[in-house]
């Protein structure tokens, strides 16, 4: 199969320009079960972000964007090496041009089920606040697990 047709059947196309720390969705028309599966991803990782926020710091919108896209990299040994990746990578990515408007359009859905999370300010120029702790978020994120356990013991049991 040739790379064209091959990624004709992809449902979308990342480009991503290491040199500049660039990087683009370009959106495509998607099923039902993958949206699913990226709503599924979304909510996995601000819940996951949201926990690893330093609690002895006020919430920084950008400071969850930044974890956010952190995940990817956490596992890249070339963060930990001096000298083998920029170690402000990160942040390059979340400052660059349009990304703030893109993360808040990914994560919206997600962001309105979180206790004490709120959009603040005017529909321009506003941005996202959390009031929360961690404590409020484990128990909606426990409701499904149980959820999942439950279903699991009924089906071997």
């Amino acid at each position: 199969m040739s790379l064209a047709a091959y990624t004709s059947q992809w449902a979308a196309h990342i480009i991503f320009e290491p040199q500049a720390d660039l990087c683009k969705v370009l959106p495509l028309q998607t099923s039902l079960s993958l949206d699913t599966h990226l709503t599924s991803n979304h909510r996995s990782a601000l819940h996951l972000s949201l926990l690893l926020l330093p609690p002895s710091q006020p919430f920084s919108e950008l400071a969850l964007w930044e974890q956010i896209a952190g995940i990817s990299y956490s596992g890249d040994p070339r963060m930990s090496v001096p000298g083998a990746e920029n170690p402000e990578k990160v942040k390059n990515i979340v400052r660059g041009e349009g990304v703030l408007e893109g993360f808040r359009g990914l994560y919206e859905g997600s962001m309105k089920e979180v206790p004490g999370l709120r959009w603040e300010g005017q529909e321009k120029g506003g941005q996202w606040n959390w009031t929360g702790r961690g404590e409020e978020l484990l128990a909606v994120i426990q409701l499904p697990l149980c959820h999942g356990v439950s279903s699991f013991d009924t089906a071997i049991g």
